[in-house]
């Protein structure tokens, strides 16, 4: 059990240390990306307007990723209440169903001739008629 905790230790510590070599690769990624913006927008622009220009667009990209990233998580929370609202539903639907299969089974109980005959001819209209079976075909698959 030690040793487990122990490696998972040296795992966690070495997947650490990778984010953090990986983050020192991020940053100068988008440090030459700031400077070949600052040299294209040079080419067209004065040094001080093609600085202010890849300022600008480095902050438009931010505001795009953030709202990517708002739009993402709003996403999630609306999948996240509408699972939570078919749970609800799903289990009221099965309260409804205890309750009816109760209300049944008691009326099944206290005239047992009376459902014999129903159960009976209800098979007999069913098996019978196709249109019969076609529309319980339909209730039951859907």
């Amino acid at each position: 059990m030690e040793k487990a905790v122990k490696n998972l230790a040296a795992r966690i510590a070495v997947m650490i240390a990778a984010i953090f070599v990986a983050s020192f690769g991020l940053v100068a990624a988008l440090v030459y990306l700031g400077a070949a913006l600052y040299f294209g927008y040079a080419t067209v622009l004065s040094p001080p307007l093609a600085a202010l220009a890849a300022a600008g667009t480095a902050l438009l990209g931010s505001l795009l990723i953030v709202m990517i990233g708002f739009a993402a998580a709003n996403r999630m929370k609306t999948a996240r209440d509408k699972r939570k609202a078919f749970e609800e539903s799903s289990a009221s639907a099965a309260d409804l169903g205890e309750a009816l299969g109760r209300q049944a089974f008691e009326f099944v109980q206290t005239r047992q001739k009376s459902a014999l005959v129903g159960s009976l001819l209800a098979g007999f209209a069913f098996g019978a008629s196709p249109r019969f079976r076609s529309m319980l075909k339909d209730i039951v698959l859907g």
